[in-house]
């Protein structure tokens, strides 16, 4: 992976007074609750410099980011969590998984999103109709484990609320947050997951929900430079707050150059034939997760594709 460098002088000069990109989870009202707070502000601004994203694409994009970050927080040594999004709408989908060391990368079905103007829409017009999955995966045993609702908001944080809800009965409530300054640069972004755990009273989770929503930008929050556990004690100093970790949260993709290499080498011999016929050349490969580019040149690409033979 390759990280593009971020064209964000505001962010620059913020995230002097940031504290970085953590997953902070906590306890709440007597162990009945457990609770994420991300702080992925950096995270959102890697995704943007090397997705190439625009503003609504960042905001999509962003809102996935962060929720696969936070789901992380509970997943176990090897595990693998996905996102995905197919839907009807000028969004097309979207693909964003996480691992168990919190390591989140993924894309955008169509990027840019064509649309005629994109501010005159609602994020659900984006969305339209469409199924959202979540699959988690054991590394060790390559079992998956895939679950999904269709989509009944077109808001991610609302969609993931109710796919808990439906499909796994785990009361759950999200805030997802990406902060824009007025020139349209990303100055913070968070969010934040809370679910009940057996023997939470309805009028505990009742009470969460209503503090969830009234929260207010957690990426401005972050952007202020005020940290996790302040933001906790906070807005939920009367349901009891136990920290439990601190851990760091990135955007990261473990894709290389010599990883590309091997899917070219397993080209049909029809393919590699007609790459060195057509001289398409140099070779150039796309990391649809990051965003990253990897480039062959022609000597590169020929020993690839005919090790046995010679330039000309």
């Amino acid at each position: 992976m390759v990280k593009r460098k971020i064209e964000n002088s505001e962010f620059d000069e913020l995230k002097v007074n940031m504290e970085g990109d953590y997953l902070t989870s906590f306890l709440l009202e007597n162990k009945t609750l457990r609770a994420v707070l991300c702080n992925g502000s950096l995270m959102i601004n890697e995704m943007r410099a090397n997705h190439q994203l625009q503003i609504a694409e960042t905001l999509i994009l962003g809102h996935n980011y962060i929720a696969a970050s936070l789901l992380s927080a509970n997943l176990k040594d090897e595990d693998i969590l996905r996102i995905k999004v197919n839907c009807s709408g000028p969004l097309g989908g979207l693909n964003v998984e996480a691992d168990f060391n919190h390591n989140v990368r993924g894309y955008l079905y169509n990027n840019p999103i064509r649309v005629i103007e994109p501010g005159s829409m609602s994020m659900s017009d984006f969305f339209g109709t469409g199924v959202l999955s979540i699959t988690r995966t054991n590394r060790l045993t390559n079992r998956p484990f895939t679950g999904q609702t269709t989509i009944q908001y077109g808001k991610t944080a609302s969609d993931l609320a109710y796919y808990f809800t439906v499909s796994e009965q785990l009361a759950t409530s999200f805030n997802l947050d990406v902060s824009f300054s007025d020139s349209g640069n990303v100055k913070g972004a968070g969010g934040l997951l809370i679910q009940a755990l057996p023997g939470a009273e309805e009028l505990v989770i009742e009470k969460a929900e209503k503090i969830v929503s009234q929260l207010p930008s957690i990426g401005k929050w972050f952007s202020m430079g005020k940290g996790a556990e302040e933001f906790i004690h906070t807005y939920f100093s009367q349901m009891q707050p136990e920290i439990l970790s601190r851990e760091k949260t990135a955007f990261f993709c473990n894709c290389s150059k010599e990883q590309i290499r091997v899917h070219i080498t397993a080209l049909s011999e029809d393919d590699k034939k007609d790459i060195i016929s057509k001289n398409e050349f140099p070779i150039q490969t796309l990391c649809h997760n990051c965003g990253t580019s990897y480039i062959y040149s022609r000597e590169e690409s020929m020993e690839l594709l005919d090790k046995h033979q010679k330039l000309q």
